[in-house]
């Protein structure tokens, strides 16, 4: 019996420190929020409010004020986002993709929030999940935005469609030392017999997303299988796999304000 304890005990310790490759790598410092205020106003055409309070975002210590708005009229079509330092209003926009009533009917709804500083110039940013509420494999897929602080006081964002596996993990690796932190994307990539995780890198250079694959050999395929594995395939070659490099991730949106 004690023998067989011992194998185990062996095997679950191998296992916990199973990895992928960029983990190896120092991984971003963040804060997390996820308290939502959701007011369901329904005196106006059933308008729900989704709002975040994050205190201490910006230098001077002010405040961001976070807001996402859905309505039974628009819920199939976009939603309107909107950030505040304190109660001024510096983001206003329509973003391309539903949040449903109350995120329970349909569409994504607001998930976790993270506050860091992920380009490295000493400004914070935020990131935002909007999880799915699809069916089937779309359950795995979110809405990721980034809010890019600039020196000029003005924001950029950055949107995308990626795997909501576990953003443990997959938290933004820096992978030349240099405080801007790359970020890491995960897909379905199908290929001859067998399907496998993609994950392609990215930077934000100039206020936008740029492809950084080549500086780090990626883009790295795992086939998926019915256990855990993080280990890169070995039925395609390196090069083989860099036919999948994606520019962009999916449904990419940039804009500046």
């Amino acid at each position: 019996m004690k023998a067989i304890l011992s194998i185990l005990l062996f095997l679950i310790s191998l296992n916990s420190f199973s990895q992928y490759p960029f983990e190896k790598y120092p991984a971003i410092s963040d804060r997390v929020f996820n308290d939502w205020k959701v007011s369901d106003t329904t005196k106006n055409k059933n308008r729900f409010d989704y709002i975040l309070a994050i205190p201490e975002f910006f230098n001077n210590h002010d405040s961001l004020i976070f807001r996402v708005t859905s309505s039974d009229e628009d819920m199939l079509n976009s939603s309107a986002i909107s950030l505040f330092r304190n109660k001024n209003q510096v983001v206003n926009y329509i973003e391309k993709f539903p949040l449903g009533l109350s995120g329970l009917d349909g569409g994504n709804k607001p998930d976790t929030a993270f506050v860091a500083d992920y380009n490295g110039d000493h400004l914070n940013d935020l990131k935002i999940y909007f999880l799915n509420l699809g069916c089937g494999a779309f359950n795995f897929y979110a809405q990721v935005i980034y809010f890019f602080q600039r020196p000029d006081g003005g924001f950029t964002k950055i949107s995308f469609t990626d795997l909501y596996m576990d953003f443990n993990y997959r938290k933004e690796r820096d992978l030349n030392g240099d405080g801007n932190y790359e970020i890491i994307t995960q897909s379905f990539q199908n290929y001859g017999k067998h399907n496998y995780w993609l994950f392609n890198i990215y930077n934000l250079k100039n206020n936008e997303l740029v492809n950084v694959n080549k500086l780090y050999q990626y883009p790295i395929m795992s086939q998926i299988l019915y256990r855990d594995n993080f280990k890169i395939t070995k039925n395609l070659s390196r090069e083989k796999m860099k036919t999948f490099s994606r520019k962009l991730p999916d449904d990419y949106s940039c804009l500046s304000f």
